[in-house]
């Protein structure tokens, strides 16, 4: 998952999935193919219900006895959102009668209004991290610090970013907030404002060449963080940590 942020400052959520398709003669076997990346893009975070939509999508354009049924799909599902959204109703259906290359009927159930804090959860992030170092994340996050997170794995990485963004709940993060930063851009983890950012690995030495004030790079894979610059993470658990730790890990 990314985000986008248009000419009016308004954020845009994308979900992506990347995929081999099928070869020459509708084959998967045949020679090598091309990598295809499907994408949705939205301005709000349902991160569950695309990513349902698009392994639907994936399945179809697999199992498609005839070219297209994907894109039919899709064509379905906006067209029918359209109509959901003018006579109020309460769920989306793409029976397979209307696309018999479904297995079933597909019931797409939008929501009306979803923060990201319900749909992004935390525990992935604090497994991960355990309790004492989590809640020295949070509190950088609650201070408003530049945070950098990286690890191998896109998934792992996006999860861990978002739930970042999740547990702000009732607040939410005003500034910078990229799930998995592209190669490219690599250059906004020298920009002084805060920001919450999602790094691949293998960019790990290209991100050091920047110039990093006051950063925290937690690296999810290995379950700890290190701070650069003279930065100090503030302690507001204090001796009660140790409480709470206790209690948390008996839970």
């Amino acid at each position: 998952m990314f985000t986008l942020i248009d000419k009016d400052g308004k954020k845009m959520y994308g979900m992506c999935m990347r995929s081999l398709f099928q070869g020459e003669d509708r084959r998967h076997d045949v020679k090598r193919r091309p990598r295809h990346c499907l994408c949705i893009i939205s301005r709000h975070p349902f991160i569950s219900l695309f990513r349902t939509i698009l392994l639907e999508i994936h399945a179809l354009s697999l199992l498609e006895n005839h070219p297209g049924s994907a894109r039919t799909f899709v064509e379905m599902a906006y067209t029918q959102s359209q109509t959901f959204i003018q006579q109020n109703s309460d769920k989306i259906i793409i029976s397979r009668s209307a696309l018999p290359e479904l297995s079933r009927d597909f019931n797409i159930i939008p929501p009306k209004y979803v923060r990201l804090s319900r749909v992004a959860t935390v525990l992935p992030l604090l497994e991960a991290l355990g309790v004492e170092k989590f809640l020295h994340i949070l509190s950088a996050v609650l201070c408003e610090r530049k945070i950098i997170m990286i690890d191998d794995e896109t998934s792992t990485l996006t999860t861990a970013v978002l739930a970042q963004g999740a547990v702000l709940h009732p607040f939410q993060w005003q500034h910078t907030f990229i799930p998995m930063l592209p190669s490219k851009l690599i250059s906004l983890a020298s920009a002084k404002l805060p920001y919450i950012l999602g790094v691949k690995r293998y960019l790990y030495q290209q991100l050091l060449k920047e110039s990093l004030e006051d950063v925290i790079l937690v690296d999810v894979d290995k379950g700890d963080f290190r701070v650069i610059g003279g930065m100090s993470i503030t302690d507001f658990i204090g001796e009660s940590g140790t409480a709470l730790r206790q209690a948390t890990e008996s839970l």
